[in-house]
């Protein structure tokens, strides 16, 4: 069961689509109707800010964090639709691997 305390305030012009929780608990989502980023809401003085954590040049549609416990934990599924691909990249060193 997951329980949100409350989402991030609206303060800037960032649309978003597909949306995941970092195990750390952050927000991380893809951008929309530009798609080729991955933010993540940081929280700066009580208000969410968004950050680029990584850029595509294709249209990124999904994204899932690998389960904590697993051989997938710490490891950031990015999702892509018009080539059918999926990226592994590194939460924090954002190395990217490439399967499709």
């Amino acid at each position: 069961l997951l329980h949100i305390d409350r989402l991030p305030p609206r303060d800037s012009n960032v649309r978003v689509d597909s949306l995941a929780f970092a195990p750390d608990g952050a927000l991380w989502a893809t951008t929309w109707p530009q798609r080729g980023d991955v933010i993540r809401f940081q929280t700066i003085l009580g208000k969410a800010k968004p950050q680029v954590m990584l850029h595509f040049g294709d249209d990124v549609d999904s994204l899932a964090f690998g389960m904590a416990g697993t051989r997938l934990a710490g490891l950031l599924f990015v999702g892509f639709l018009c080539n059918a691909a999926v990226r592994a990249v590194h939460e924090r060193h954002h190395l990217a691997i490439e399967a499709v």
